[in-house]
């Protein structure tokens, strides 16, 4: 029990420390400047329903946000979402509309670790393939390499991903490069879902391994 003490105190210590931490602390909002030309309005409707927070200057910040570590996190994932994604700031550089809808086919947006303190942003399947076909629509879509299309992937359903293997390779400066990439089936994370093995030959060197 004494431990069990202890081991609170020294916890609630942590946190109170981590609140002096400036980082996570500032929440701002940029103005809004020109969005998409959205193919309907539906589209943006469920757009931000389910990913304004991190991919618009409209962001929420929920009472969490305030206090860390819960702050940095939320601070962090608006950074990226906006800096990769801003449906506020159109027209700029380096603005990957057209990975939304892959994105959303993976179930990476909005993440699983999202929905739970933002309900309205869980999507049935019937919307989610509402929100699939507008972001095609409005944004194009970007080919991923390794990626088979099927009739399957415009309905939400499992890819022929996991069966496929794709083979990459180039020759540069004498060097050869190659990279195999073995797929899952969707609804799994890209970060996860993919086993990369890669090599690398040249005059000078041999190496091979796995990520």
């Amino acid at each position: 029990m004494r431990q069990i003490r202890y081991g609170i105190v020294v916890l609630v210590g942590i946190v109170v420390l981590a609140q002096l931490v400036p980082y996570g602390r500032t929440h701002s909002n940029p103005p809004v400047g020109r969005e998409p030309a959205w193919d309907r309005p539906r589209t943006r409707e469920l757009f931000f329903r389910a990913c304004k927070d991190c991919h618009s200057n409209e962001t929420r910040w929920p009472w969490y946000s305030s206090i860390a570590p819960a702050s940095w996190l939320v601070t962090r994932d608006v950074e990226e979402g906006r800096e990769h994604f801003n449906v506020s700031e159109w027209g700029r550089d380096e603005n990957h509309g057209d990975e939304a809808a892959e994105n959303v086919r993976e179930g990476e947006m909005p993440p699983w670790f999202y929905l739970p303190a933002h309900p309205e942003a869980r999507l049935s399947q019937r919307e989610q393939q509402e929100l699939l076909t507008g972001l095609i629509a409005t944004f194009g879509e970007k080919e991923t390499a390794g990626r088979k299309r099927t009739a399957h992937d415009e309905h939400g359903s499992v890819t022929d991903r996991g069966r496929d293997a794709v083979v990459a390779g180039g020759v540069a400066g004498g060097v050869a490069v190659g990279v195999v990439k073995v797929g899952v089936p969707a609804g799994v994370g890209r970060r996860n879902s993919e086993r990369t093995r890669w090599w690398i030959r040249s005059p000078w060197n041999r190496k091979s391994g796995s990520g």
